[in-house]
């Protein structure tokens, strides 16, 4: 395996990237009203995300 570069940066809102991270991992995220809620709540909340460089 080799070691990867990765960029953590500000980015505009990713609520659909947030909606698919939730989706992804049901077994963590089992309650549909907090689900929502973090949804909603990326919309307007501080974005940071970690990218390949």
């Amino acid at each position: 395996m080799t070691a990867k570069d990765f960029m953590a940066h500000r980015e505009a809102p990713l609520p659909d990237e947030i909606a698919m991270l939730i989706a992804s991992v049901p077994e963590w995220f089992a309650q549909p009203e907090s689900n929502e809620e973090y949804i909603q709540s990326a919309r307007s909340m501080e974005t940071w995300a970690v990218r390949d460089s």
